[in-house]
């Protein structure tokens, strides 16, 4: 199963993890959401088989790797500014 990270759960994302989580079943997928808020990731994924919900603070060196390394994909709705964080350890663990 391929497991996609959605980083942040702000009002922009959404659609994103309700398109997720709706293709989820047919495509294999596991759809986890990360957000410094774990409620409002838990709010989003709202019970559904496919998805789960996890506290993510950027700001956590081993925890955002840890997020990021055991993801097949990963989708950072982050400000921008944080952006380069996420970047950096997409490109330096494996996926």
């Amino acid at each position: 199963m391929t497991q996609i990270l959605v980083l942040g759960a702000g009002k922009s994302a959404t659609v994103l993890i309700d398109t997720l989580l709706e293709a989820a079943p047919a495509e294999g997928w596991e759809i986890v959401v990360g957000d410094l808020d774990l409620a409002t990731a838990e709010r989003k994924v709202a019970g559904r088989p496919h998805g789960r919900a996890i506290r993510f603070d950027v700001n956590d060196t081993a925890g955002r790797r840890a997020a990021i390394g055991s993801a097949g994909m990963v989708v950072s709705l982050l400000p921008a500014t944080l952006h380069p964080l996420v970047a950096d350890d997409c490109v330096a663990l494996p996926m």
